[in-house]
């Protein structure tokens, strides 16, 4: 809730959030953090959270990044 979402691979970045005070709440993730790569991460997420048995034939991610444009994915299960 309420953290940046920061590419593991920016030192920079890191830097900063490392000797920031008060500490931020940081998530690391494996690439940039554009709107495609947000709803790949939680689309997965969201696929491998779910419990056996379950009746779910596909899941959609949409992360909007404005009002009118957005990413979407989706997986069939």
């Amino acid at each position: 809730d309420h953290c940046f979402l920061c590419d593991a691979s920016d030192t920079l970045m890191h830097t900063f959030f490392d000797e920031a005070t008060p500490p931020m709440k940081v998530v690391y993730v494996d690439g940039p953090t554009t709107a495609e790569n947000i709803a790949k991460l939680l689309l997965t997420r969201i696929v491998r959270a779910l419990p056996s048995g379950h009746a779910i034939d596909a899941v959609r991610v949409r992360v909007y990044e404005t009002e009118k444009t957005y990413a979407e994915v989706e997986q069939s299960l």
